[in-house]
Formats: structure tokens, sequence, C-alpha cells
């Protein structure tokens, strides 16, 4: 046998008709295909709180939050299926892309209306009349509050004539933007107060900030808030500048019983432009459904407001509480 016979014989049986760059090629092909079989069967590591489409084996498919990624298993939280163990050999995941996949469009809303009136005729006429009304609008990614409270109450003077001593609107809308897996909430808060026996028309006041869900469930929830914004009055004698404030505060939600509801909300103001000078704010209910089928609710509630620098004649403390009867929509 020569030495090129036994050349040739070493050579691979898939190579023994072609020349050696044609070998190279079919190598590299091979190569190339194996890279992307493997590139296939080894998932992308995905972040925790990431939106994520998780397709099984037997072709259902799944949308969820990942909560980890050791590279062998996924923890998929699913809205329906709660938290799923899922081997990554033998799913595909791919990432949520807003453009392409669908979303959660659907929006609720959820709402309640209480109001209550009293009075007095004889030696003294007076009459007391409070209402409240709260609008939710919950969406995939925000949570809108609108809030009206109206209070306006009649009393005798020393000449027995009836005078109004409180005549008060407070207007308050509340956005909180979620974020799935994060329990941060950007928070923006807008309301306008009308007080008729004020020596202003009208105050305005904005506020941004943050909000951290320390609890978030079905039955409570506790939402710390911080941030900074400002107000201003309205149609006062000397109208003042823009004020700029901080703000700190909590809101709480518990449902202590399927009848029995909880909610407190406090925030404390001060100014930042200028020193010394801090309001607090605070507003509560304890309500009591009156059945499971019913709307109807019986409410006890409060509203305080504390000034350290109020207008001439006015107390630093603005306190009302009152009982009434409420419907929930």
């Amino acid at each position: 046998m020569t030495p090129a016979d036994r050349v040739s014989s070493r050579r691979s049986p898939g190579c023994s008709l072609h020349p050696p760059g044609a070998c190279l090629i079919v190598l590299l092909l091979i190569s190339a295909l194996g890279a992307r079989a493997i590139g296939q069967t080894v998932p992308r590591e995905f972040s925790r709180g990431e939106q994520v489409v998780v397709t099984l084996p037997n072709g259902d498919v799944l949308q969820g939050v990942v909560r980890s990624d050791n590279g062998l298993e996924l923890v998929l939280q699913h809205d329906l299926l709660g938290l799923l163990v899922l081997p990554l050999a033998s799913i595909e995941i791919t990432r949520d892309d807003p453009l392409t996949m669908p979303r959660d469009e659907s929006v609720t809303w959820s709402g309640n209306l209480a109001m209550t009136a009293d009075g007095s005729l004889g030696n003294t006429e007076d009459a007391r009349f409070y209402t409240r009304a709260d609008i939710v609008r919950r969406a995939q990614d925000t949570r809108d509050t609108f809030s009206v409270d109206y209070a306006r109450e009649k009393e005798s003077n020393d000449t027995g004539k009836r005078e109004t001593s409180k005549d008060q609107l407070m207007l308050q809308w509340q956005r909180e933007l979620i974020t799935q897996g994060s329990p941060w909430l950007p928070t923006l808060i807008v309301s306008e107060e009308i007080d008729k026996q004020k020596n202003y028309d009208h105050r305005g006041s904005a506020r941004a900030g943050l909000g951290y869900a320390l609890i978030d469930t079905e039955t409570e929830r506790l939402v710390p808030r911080f941030g900074a914004g400002l107000s201003k009055k309205f149609g006062a004698e000397e109208e003042d500048d823009i004020l700029y404030e901080g703000f700190a505060g909590v809101d709480y939600q518990l449902d202590m019983t399927s009848h029995s509801h909880f909610t407190i909300t406090s925030y404390f103001i001060p100014a930042i432009s200028e020193s010394r000078q801090y309001r607090t704010l605070s507003r509560g209910e304890l309500r009591y459904d009156l059945d499971d089928e019913s709307r109807w609710y019986l409410l006890l509630a409060f509203d305080h407001e504390y000034d350290n620098t109020p207008d001439t004649g006015d107390d630093r403390n603005d306190f009302d509480y009152w009982a009434g009867l409420g419907l929930r929509f």
C-alpha cells in the first residue's frame, strides 16, 4: 500500500469523496446546528417581578410574574393557580411584549355614599348635615380614588337667629401607579377645599410621592407614603403665594369580619417655604354591613384637621364626627 493509499484510508467515510475544504464546511455546519439546539434548550435568565409567558409541553400557555429562577426551575406567580414550580428544560419562555402579547385591560369600579342629618327646634334651632362619597377605579396598572366630603352646620346665636357655622366641601383625587411584582406605589394626590367660613374662597393643593405596600392582602392593606407638593389659597384679602410642603402619612384598611370594616388615613404636612408651619389631616370610618345581600351599611366616621397657624378667629383643631347610613355601589 502506498503512502497516499494509507492517508486516504484514514479519512472519514463522509469525506472520502470530497476535498478537505468541503469536509471543513460540513463540520462547521454540524457545529452550528448543535449550538443552535443547545441554545434552544437553555433558557435565558429572567429577573424577579418580570412578566413572562410560559408554553407547557402539552401546548397550554400560562402568563404570570417570575418569583425566582435558579437555572433549573422557574417559580411563576399565576393569578388563579398561585405559585407554580416549572422545570426549565421542558417549557418555553418568552417575555411579555406589550406590543404582541394580550394584556388584561379590565377595569373595575366600586363606590359608596353615606350621609346623616340631625337638628333641634325650640329654644335653639340647630341643623347639621354630613355626606361622604368615595369612588375607586381599579385597572391593571393604576388605582384611582375619588373622594367627596361635605359638611354644613347651622346654629342659633345669642339672639336666637340661626347662622351658618360650617359650610365646607372637600374634593380629592388620588392615583397610584402599580408595577407588577413591586410594592412601590408612585402616588399623585390633588385636592380642592372650599370653605365659606374661611377668609379665602378655596385652597388647592397637589402632592406627589411614593407609597410602599407593607401589607396588601384581600382583608388588610397598609401603605405608608411620603413626598412633597404645594398649596395655594385663592380669594383671600391678601392672596398668599404658593406654599411648598412636604408630606408623610399612612393609609390603612382592615376587614375585621365579613361585615365590619375599618379605614383610616392620616397625613402630616409641614411647610417647606415657611418654617414652623404645618398641618395634619386625618379621616377615618368604621363600617358595618347590614347583611350579606344588602348594599346598605351603618357608618361611624370622623374628620380632623389641625393647623398650627390658623386664620384669625379660627381654632387650631377642627374635628367632626358623625354616624349615618350608607350605600355601596
